[in-house]
């Protein structure tokens, strides 16, 4: 089956706003028998920000008439790369195949079983949801921004760089992978350090935290456009879903140039990307 992703935009675009040729062309591929749509939390929560409950129904409900797969988060996702780096570089472990999706959404990673992709729409409808939300989109954007002043600046230093990329290590190290090193004799602090003293390595290996890595870049390195909240948004969906599926459709143009900056930094990200 090939997978594809459509972003927010591209929702509204084909299935709120009737634009053309959006609307064509999305009506194209899911005519393919052999398509499945690529749906998640992240996307779900974009449908409720549209402040509209109606609209966010109708997107998610027009997305699920159609064969659908959900993807784990990237968080999820990240933890399994680099557990399977820390297995084969560390451990001499057999690596655990990565399945980052899920046939039914009552099948993914922390989800209860009663609980339908309309519940979870109608949660992040909610208020405080999305007042949260948005706060801490926000938050990612105003660090994005910082950190494109310290790159300007050149004020981030290695020192400062290896602080980061520690504190994110830490929390990408599986518990069932650390049970396995403390078994053959080696501490949490060993396991962070050895991903850490070989970090290009465990980039090269995990294909998600390295499209982070690079979309990131991409967002700090211009000097003339400031990150916005919706920014913040569009990387914690591209990173987990760019390195996994066949398509990926942006009807955001600045999105789409960044994931096409990912793929020449990470040639064997072959995903195609389009703009509708």
């Amino acid at each position: 089956m090939k997978r594809v992703f459509l972003d927010n935009n591209t929702y509204i675009n084909a299935f709120e706003k009737k634009r053309e040729p959006t609307c064509s062309r999305v009506s194209e591929i899911l005519l393919q028998s052999d398509v499945e749509l690529v749906l998640s939390e992240e996307l779900l929560d974009e449908f409720a920000q549209t402040d509209n409950a109606e609209i966010a129904e109708h997107l998610l409900n027009s997305a699920l008439q159609n064969k659908c797969v959900w993807i784990e988060s990237f968080e999820q996702i990240q933890r399994k790369e680099v557990g399977n780096y820390v297995r084969s570089s560390l451990l001499n472990l057999e690596v655990q195949p990565i399945k980052p999706f899920a046939e039914r959404y009552h099948l993914l990673p922390d989800s209860h079983p009663n609980v339908q992709p309309i519940d979870f729409l109608r949660a992040c409808m909610a208020q405080r949801h999305r007042d949260g939300m948005a706060a801490s989109h926000r938050e990612h954007a105003n660090i994005l921004n910082k950190l494109q002043i310290a790159t300007k600046q050149g004020l981030f230093t290695s020192d400062r760089n290896e602080q980061a990329l520690f504190s994110l290590i830490r929390s990408r190290i599986p518990q069932e992978v650390m049970l396995q090193a403390e078994r053959i004799g080696f501490s949490f602090k060993d396991v962070v350090e050895h991903c850490l003293n070989n970090w290009e390595v465990m980039y090269e290996s995990c294909p998600s935290m390295n499209t982070e890595r690079h979309l990131s870049d991409y967002r700090a390195s211009d000097p003339t456009r400031r990150t916005r909240s919706s920014d913040s948004k569009d990387l914690t969906m591209s990173v987990a879903v760019l390195p996994y599926v066949d398509e990926f459709v942006s009807g955001d143009g600045y999105l789409h140039g960044g994931l096409k900056y990912v793929q020449r930094k990470i040639p064997t990200i072959t995903t195609s990307i389009f703009k509708y």
